[in-house]
This record gives C-alpha cells, sequence and structure tokens, in this order.
C-alpha cells in the first residue's frame, strides 16, 4: 500500500470475502461463519493494539439499491471507540452487475458504455452523516471523486482500468487514488 510503505508503516489486512467488519452478518444474517470470524477478527485487532483501523463506511452502492451506512458498522466503531483504536472508514466503491474488464473488453475502444451514472450509484450525501450516534473515534474518507467524475462513475480513468472484476479496485487503480486521499489519512492519524 503506498500510503503506508511512504510513511514507513504496516498495513495488516483482515479480510473474510462477503463479510465485512460488522458485529452482525450484513450480507447474510444466519451466515454463523462470518459472525464467528467477526469476533475473531476483533479479538486479533485488540490484541495487535494498530494505530488506526481501516474500514467501510458504507455498503450497497449499487444501481437499484440504496447506499447505506449499517448499525452493525456503527456498533463495531463504537467497540474501537471503547478500546481507543481510530478508525478510518472509507466510503464503499460502486458494484456492478457485470465484470467491468469483460464489458471494456467487449467495447472496444469506447469503454464509455462501461460503469453506470453517479447518481444512480451515490446519494449526494453519504449514509453516515444520517447516522446520529457514530463515535468521535471515526473519520470519514469519501472516495466517490477518485472513483467518479461528477455525472458518472466510468471503468477507466486516466487510461488506467478501475476494476478488476465487478467491484473491487485493481491495485494500479488503487495506486493513483493515494495522492487524492493522503491529506485525508494524515489529518486522521495526526
Amino acid at each position: 500500500m503506498p500510503l503506508a510503505e511512504a510513511n514507513d508503516g504496516e498495513l495488516v489486512a483482515i479480510v473474510r470475502g462477503a463479510c465485512p467488519f460488522s458485529t452482525v452478518s450484513e450480507i447474510d444474517p444466519s451466515d454463523e461463519g462470518c459472525t464467528t470470524w467477526l469476533a475473531a477478527a476483533y479479538d486479533t485487532v485488540l490484541d495487535m493494539r494498530p494505530d488506526a483501523v481501516v474500514t467501510l463506511a458504507s455498503r450497497d452502492v449499487r444501481v437499484g439499491r440504496t447506499e447505506q451506512t449499517p448499525p452493525g458498522f456503527v456498533a463495531q466503531w463504537q467497540r474501537h471507540s471503547d478500546a481507543g483504536i481510530p478508525v478510518l472508514a472509507l466510503r464503499d466503491n460502486p458494484r456492478f452487475d457485470t465484470a467491468i474488464p469483460d464489458c471494456v473488453h467487449r467495447g472496444g475502444t469506447d469503454p464509455a458504455a462501461c460503469g453506470a451514472d453517479r447518481a444512480e450509484l451515490y446519494a449526494p450525501d453519504p449514509p453516515w452523516t444520517a447516522r446520529p450516534t457514530v463515535p468521535r473515534n471515526v473519520t470519514f474518507i469519501d472516495t466517490a471523486d477518485a472513483v467518479c467524475t461528477q455525472d458518472r462513475c466510468p471503468a477507466v480513468i486516466g487510461n488506467v482500468l478501475v476494476y478488476l472484476d465487478d467491484n473491487h479496485l485493481t491495485a494500479t487503480y488503487a495506486a493513483t487514488m493515494a495522492p487524492l486521499i493522503e491529506d485525508q489519512v494524515h489529518a486522521a492519524l495526526g
């Protein structure tokens, strides 16, 4: 991760697919494996005593859905607040119904057809602003402007493919985002 490396830091990934860092299974409420993993992940974070935890601030950034900040996210942030651990919460990037690289390939020299209008994905105000109980240890980083123009969330920005599949950013594009969020990260961590 460019920001961690540039600041002599270390980024440790503790992730499980389809199991965002919450206090409950957000994708499938009956997924006991996710719930068990979340408890173990929280214990691991406490044992590590990190300078900060980086996690999602929202989910459901998809055409036909309403982006949200689930109560389980806020409850997890509160647990970190109680433990004295700052949280950097990043706004989720768009998710699509098809793999973006396939769409770009099919589109040939016109990748503009791939992606979606920003207004179909993001509300004007991030969903966490409607959550009155967000603890003070949380700093939000709104990445929407890094993955979208004012009107569109395209597949390619600056000749760089943005998405690896239907929702994960390519490593190359994520590296180009570092300068866009660096000041926010430094401000959050002091």
